[in-house]
């Protein structure tokens, strides 16, 4: 079906189920956005540590940012 030929079939249906339709559409494009825009960011850090080791943190100096953050000690 055309995207055409589907605008003239939803324009058919009662406003409550346009507005439903409308909804469901929204929130599936921005998951999908979202999704999208967290592997861009995973994908810029992997070349980030790629190009600069010294950046990458091991697992006990990230645990200890937060520890730190939290009063604690890691």
């Amino acid at each position: 079906m055309k995207v055409d030929e589907l605008f003239e079939e939803v324009l058919q249906l009662p406003e409550p189920d346009k507005s439903e339709l409308v909804r469901r559409v929204l929130e599936r494009m921005e998951h999908t956005w979202e999704e999208q825009e967290l592997l861009d960011e995973a994908e810029r850090r992997d070349k980030e540590m790629d190009s600069d080791p010294s950046c990458v943190l091991s697992e006990n100096d990230f645990l200890a940012t937060f520890a730190d953050r939290l009063g604690k000690t890691a």
